[in-house]
């Protein structure tokens, strides 16, 4: 799948609206770097939509890795404690990455693939990737993730970094960079991560702001908001503004809940719920609990895995509808959006599974995202939905 990343620059007027029909700026004002996302493995083969069940163990382990230790320094920051950079979670990620959209960008004028993600706040990247220069600065500071069991266990570590970011016409400096020095990387696939949600879950420390935040106090971008639209051709991310070539009608606002994760209250089907929009998360994910009573009200049967997650099975040929809505803005959840794969010749899993993270939200991904335009306004905080062309 191809995509570009949109970097809209000064040269666009301040006023940009952020309500269809939005003006797009011209071709000068705008940077596009080609944009891959990677596909997921969560079937028996390659040419197989039959659903392994290990694999996709393996890809919520992940995911439940990534919010328990961003849970765990959101915690630090409203304790008004001073955040630390080292956690133990007990988890165990391994195999296959989740999917994440990434694209070249330089840091301290080295080119790198980044993959993007708006469950997470920090650049982090793999050993070996980056190379620091006599311009890089060392801040001191340090950080370490330990992950699984006492019998397999993962460490990504590494020393925070501040040096230029660049793409295009975008540039700041002393932007923060996270370098794994350990074995263990945090990604595979690419160079690296770039987290676009909010400093309170940074492993960093207030001193050490996230990209778009740098972005940002250096007025290295017009808008404070991002864009995403998300699917199988076309896809874009717009930093710095909105693109209205994307997206038909009006853009619905909800505001942020709870400013860490893109956090907002939502409903589907009629039951509520709080969403957490994450572009890094392929399906969506719910509380074990809530994820059975959805699954009871729309006809499809709860189905635990061998990983104890939980599956809501249908009929192949008789998926139900599913509707979610954000701010009175419904986004249903078109064709093949709404199940990720069959667990026999006739019956499908629902893209919605069921697994526990310590929290009561619902981690919304691109199994959702790609039916709608989605814009993250940091200057208003809040999340907006629009009609996509």
């Amino acid at each position: 799948m191809q995509l570009s990343l949109t970097f809209v620059t000064g040269l666009i007027a301040a006023g940009l609206a952020l309500a269809a029909p939005a003006p797009t700026g011209s071709d000068d004002a705008m940077l596009r770097v080609p944009l891959t996302k990677r596909r997921i493995d969560l079937f028996v083969s390659d040419d197989s939509d039959l659903i392994d069940d290990d694999k996709v163990s393996i890809h919520i382990k992940k995911l439940r890795n990534k919010y328990s230790h961003t849970l765990e320094n959101l915690a630090l920051h409203e304790n008004n404690e001073q955040k630390r950079a080292i956690s133990n979670i007990p988890l165990e990620p391994q195999g296959p990455t989740a999917s994440f959209y990434s694209g070249n960008v330089q840091f301290g004028g080295q080119t790198l693939n980044i993959d993007f993600d708006t469950g997470s706040s920090d650049v982090t990247l793999n050993k070996g990737a980056w190379k620091p220069t006599t311009n890089s600065v060392r801040t001191g500071k340090r950080f370490q993730n330990v992950y699984g069991t006492a019998t397999n266990r993962k460490v990504v570590e590494g020393e925070v970094y501040q040096d230029s970011f660049a793409s295009g016409n975008v540039k700041a400096s002393k932007a923060s960079i996270g370098l794994i020095t350990g074995s263990d990387n945090i990604i595979d696939g690419a160079d690296g991560l770039v987290g676009l949600a909010y400093p309170s879950i940074s492993n960093y420390g207030s001193a050490l702001p996230p990209l778009f935040d740098s972005l940002m106090q250096q007025n290295a971008v017009t808008n404070k908001v991002f864009g995403f639209s998300l699917g199988p051709q076309g896809s874009e991310l717009t930093l710095g503004g909105i693109d209205s070539s994307k997206y038909s009608g009006q853009i619905t606002y909800t505001p942020v809940t709870k400013q860490a994760y893109w956090e907002v209250d939502a409903s589907v089907n009629g039951q509520r719920f709080s969403s957490l929009i994450d572009t890094g998360t392929t399906l969506v994910v719910a509380p074990t609990q809530q994820a059975i009573s959805f699954f009871r009200r729309i006809g499809a049967t709860p189905t635990q895995a061998r990983s104890g997650d939980i599956y809501g099975v249908v009929p192949c040929n008789q998926v139900p509808k599913i509707t979610f809505t954000y701010g009175g803005k419904q986004i249903a959840m078109e064709g093949d959006s709404s199940v990720f794969g069959r667990v026999d010749s006739s019956r499908c899993a629902l893209s919605i599974i069921g697994a526990d993270f310590g929290q009561q939200a619902w981690i919304t991904g691109d199994s959702l995202l790609v039916n709608t335009y989605t814009v993250f306004d940091r200057a208003q905080n809040r999340v907006g939905f629009a009609t996509k062309k």
